[in-house]
């Protein structure tokens, strides 16, 4: 993350290989894109590392302090987005 441009370089994928995380370039050159972040964003990413600040990862598993596993993070991933879809269901009836 790069605080003073306000913006976010994609560089990196993780993928399990033979049960073990593998950090590699990501599959196409499409997949690597600098996000511009709006200043709360950054100023959000900023606060959650200084809870860290001696780790590598912005957000260490709880677990091992690490990076997360994919498929863990994919499974909180459609806890939430399932969370959302029946708060916005029952909005809508």
């Amino acid at each position: 993350m790069d605080i003073e441009n306000r913006t976010l370089s994609i560089t990196k994928q993780v993928n399990r290989i033979n049960g073990e995380l593998v950090v590699s370039p990501p599959k196409t050159r499409n997949s690597i894109c600098t996000l511009a972040l709006p200043q709360q964003v950054v100023d959000l990413l900023t606060e959650e590392h200084t809870k860290h600040p001696r780790n590598p990862y912005l957000f260490p598993s709880p677990k091992t302090g690490t990076m997360y596993n994919p498929d863990a993070f994919r499974r909180t991933h459609d806890k939430i987005l399932k969370a959302i879809g029946g708060v916005i269901s029952q909005q809508i009836r």
